[in-house]
């Protein structure tokens, strides 16, 4: 876990160092990587003041896939913003949830967990390291709701999260011992 912020914290830290100098773009891969916008041009058009660590967090999620926590986007932007404190990052993750800039996740994970893509897509969680992967939502699925759900409301978003094991983990599972019960 701690090589793999690390090694986070080096991808981003080129980011941090001038904020307004590094030309930030939101990579969607549901149109094959074109450039779409950058933090600051999605930060106006919704209306929200843009300041340095609004635009840092908002870069810093759409420039990944991993679909970070709060505390782990906080020790990244922590490397050029040591000031910068939880409650800051709670109520910004939150905001732009409430703009829809980001999308809270709704998986069963330890922590809430944030996606810089709002592009219809669904998910697979790994139930062992708690990995999120993308998966593109086929073009022929419509987000058809079962009568049973319209009855309980009105629907405002569909998340479809696939809950597994991923080849990683099965693949350690399958190398290692089997384990004992006790």
């Amino acid at each position: 876990m701690v090589a793999e912020v690390d090694d986070q914290i080096n991808r981003f830290r080129f980011i941090l160092k001038d904020v307004d100098a590094v030309p930030r773009f939101l990579h969607n891969f549901h149109n094959g990587g074109e450039i779409v916008k950058s933090a600051t041009e999605i930060l106006q058009g919704a209306g929200i003041v843009t300041t340095r660590q609004r635009v840092v967090l908002l870069d810093m999620l759409l420039r990944r896939d991993d679909h970070p926590d709060a505390e782990r986007l906080l020790v990244e932007a922590r490397v050029g913003m040591p000031s910068l404190s939880v409650d800051t990052v709670y109520r910004t993750l939150n905001l732009f949830v409430e703009a829809g800039v980001i999308q809270r996740m709704a998986v069963p994970t330890r922590r809430a967990r944030f996606d810089g893509c709002t592009d219809p897509h669904d998910h697979f969680l790994c139930s062992d390291c708690e990995t999120i992967q993308d998966i593109p939502r086929p073009s022929k699925r419509a987000a058809a709701i079962p009568a049973q759900v319209s009855a309980c409301g009105v629907v405002s978003d569909v998340q479809t999260v696939y809950v597994g094991v991923c080849r990683r983990c099965a693949a350690q599972f399958a190398t290692s011992e089997p384990r004992r019960a006790e």
